[in-house]
C-alpha cells in the first residue's frame, strides 16, 4: 500500500514557495517524484492487470480508501498486501491472471507459436472425435442449417465464441494426436458486407509435444489443406496467438463445458432442438448435431476478450472427421 501522505494544504504551500523561472518545472518534477515514490507499487500492479482495467482500479482505490479512513486501516492494508503476493506466485503458473504482462502479437499477428521440428504442414493426416461450440447468438444460431434450410447472418451483427475439438482418433505423418484438446476463440462482424474475417486465438493442449502442437495448429488453422481448408479455413483472418494451455473439455455429459485456465470458460445445458435436426458448417453439414442452450460464455484473454451476461445463448454439439483428402 502507498506510504503516508502529507497534509494537502502543507503540500500546496511548500510548492507555492518555489521561486524563479524554473518554478513550474521544479513543482512538476517534485510532485511527480513524490507520487512515484509513494505509489510505485500500485502503478506496477495496474501495469500487470492491464491498462484501463476498471475492476483493478476500483479494487485498489477502495483498498486505499479503507486504509486511509478506517481506524484499523493500517492493519487492514496487510490483507491486500498478502493477496498481491499470492497472486504474484499464481501468475507464474497461470499467466492469464496478469493480462498486462502477456506478450503482444508479433509483426505477423502471431505470438506463442509452437513450430516443432517438422519442415512444414503435415501432408497425410486425419483427425476425428467430438465437437462442441458456443457463441453469442440466440439459439438456434441463425448461422446453422435447420431442416435443410441454409443458414444466414448472426443474431446481432457481431459473432464471438469458442469452438472445441476432442481428438479421439488421428494420424498426421506418423505423429499421434489422439487424446489432445483444441479450442479456437473467434470473433467477426457480419453487420457489414462482406463480413470481416475471423479474429482468432488457438489454444492447444499443454500435454502435446512440440511436433504434436505444430501439427494441430497447422491442421485446425486450415494451413494443412484438406477438409478444414474447405469448411472454415478460408474464413480465418488474423491469428493473434497460438497458445499452449491447460484445457478441460466436457463433451459427453449433459452439461457441456470448455475451460481454459486463465483464459476462457463456456458452459451449456438443455436441448434447444431435436437430436440431429441442426447442422453446422464448421464440423461439416454431413455431421448433424443438437442445438443447446448456453449459459456461460466468457473470454478474459487480453488478445481477444468477449462475454455474454444476463441471458442464454447458442451452443451446438456433434462429432467431426477432418482429413487431408477433401
Amino acid at each position: 500500500m502507498p506510504g503516508p501522505l502529507p497534509v494537502p494544504l502543507g503540500f500546496v504551500l511548500k510548492l507555492g514557495a518555489y521561486q524563479g523561472r524554473a518554478r513550474d518545472l521544479r513543482v512538476g518534477l517534485y510532485h511527480g517524484a513524490f507520487c512515484l515514490a509513494c505509489c510505485w507499487a500500485l502503478m506496477a500492479l495496474l501495469v500487470a492487470f492491464g491498462s484501463m482495467n476498471v475492476i483493478a482500479m476500483v479494487v485498489l482505490a477502495g483498498s486505499v480508501l479503507v486504509e486511509k479512513t478506517w481506524v484499523r486501516g493500517p492493519r487492514f492494508s496487510r490483507l491486500p498486501g498478502v493477496a498481491a503476493l499470492r497472486l504474484a506466485l499464481a501468475v507464474i503458473f497461470v499467466p492469464g491472471l496478469a493480462p498486462g504482462l502477456q506478450q503482444a502479437p508479433g509483426p505477423g499477428g502471431i505470438g506463442d507459436v509452437m513450430t516443432g521440428s517438422r519442415p512444414g504442414p503435415p501432408t497425410d493426416w486425419r483427425v476425428r472425435g467430438s465437437y462442441f461450440e458456443a457463441c453469442n447468438c440466440e439459439a438456434i444460431c441463425p448461422c446453422r442449417s435447420v431442416g435443410g434450410r441454409p443458414g444466414g447472418p448472426s443474431s446481432f451483427g457481431e459473432c464471438f465464441g469458442a469452438l472445441s475439438w476432442h481428438i479421439d482418433d488421428s494420424h498426421a505423418d506418423g505423429v499421434d494426436l489422439c487424446g489432445l484438446r483444441v479450442v479456437m476463440s473467434i470473433r467477426y462482424l457480419d453487420r457489414v458486407q462482406p463480413g470481416t474475417p475471423w479474429e482468432v486465438v488457438l489454444y492447444v493442449d499443454h500435454h502435446a509435444g512440440q511436433d504434436q502442437q505444430a501439427a494441430v495448429a497447422e491442421i485446425f488453422l486450415g494451413r494443412a489443406g484438406g477438409t478444414v481448408a474447405r469448411l472454415y479455413g478460408p474464413a480465418i483472418g488474423e491469428v493473434y496467438f497460438v497458445r499452449s494451455a491447460r484445457i478441460a473439455l466436457e463433451h459427453a455429459a449433459a452439461r457441456k463445458r470448455i475451460d481454459i485456465v486463465g483464459y476462457l470458460t463456456v458452459e451449456a445445458e438443455g436441448d434447444a432442438s431435436e437430436p440431429g435436426d441442426v447442422r453446422c458448417g464448421i464440423p461439416g453439414f454431413d455431421h448433424p448435431g443438437t442445438e443447446l442452450h448456453g449459459d456461460t460464455l466468457r473470454s478474459t484473454d487480453p488478445a481477444l476478450r468477449w462475454q455474454v451476461t444476463g441471458r442464454r445463448h447458442a451452443a451446438f454439439t456433434t462429432d467431426f472427421d477432418y482429413r487431408s483428402s477433401p
